[in-house]
């Protein structure tokens, strides 16, 4: 029960946070990171308050569009889980991680393994119409969600920088 109190306060804390920063001009970028509870796991909130500067599109795990003459597709850019990087990408954006998309809603989401310890075994990336459930030791984190209307993507973003991992009792993501 004590638990459940600690988390109640950090939540109110974190959406009292949000509405206090509602009100800064969007030059003045700003992260609240703060805990909050959502279907049976614990996440850390990181919500960067201007999304449309520069500076937050160069962020780690930030969703770009990258639609081609070949079809809707979608950059992500570099970060990493626990310190690893996912399958395919590279330090540097060089090449840059671009994954194809299709249908006419989806999800890119972070695929984290890890081993009977909960240590992280492999990191990867991948899109689908929905976020798999969690399994035994994969677990599935969403990056942000796309729609397609009218062969336009639109990309909103959910996670922001790079996140660490921990376990305790359920999984954890954090704003490493």
């Amino acid at each position: 029960m004590a638990r459940l109190a600690d988390l109640e306060q950090r939540i109110a804390a974190a959406e009292a946070k949000i509405e206090a920063y509602k009100v800064r001009s969007a030059d003045d970028r700003v992260v609240i990171t703060d805990a909050i509870a959502q279907g049976g796991r614990v996440i850390v909130l990181n919500i960067p308050i201007a999304d449309n500067s520069t500076q937050a599109k160069n962020n780690p795990f930030a969703l770009l569009d990258a639609t081609d003459d070949d079809g809707n597709k979608i950059r992500v850019v570099y970060g990493l889980v626990g310190g690893i990087q996912p399958d395919g990408m590279s330090e540097g954006d060089n090449p840059i991680y671009v994954l194809d998309v299709s249908g006419d809603t989806g999800y890119v989401y972070l695929i984290v393994s890890v081993d009977s310890g909960y240590s992280i075994t492999d990191v990867s990336i991948d899109t689908g119409a929905t976020v798999p459930d969690d399994e035994d030791f994969v677990f599935y984190y969403p990056i942000g969600s796309f729609s397609i209307s009218d062969s336009v993507l639109s990309i909103a973003q959910g996670i922001s920088g790079s996140q660490d991992f921990k376990w305790c009792g359920t999984p954890l993501f954090a704003l490493s």
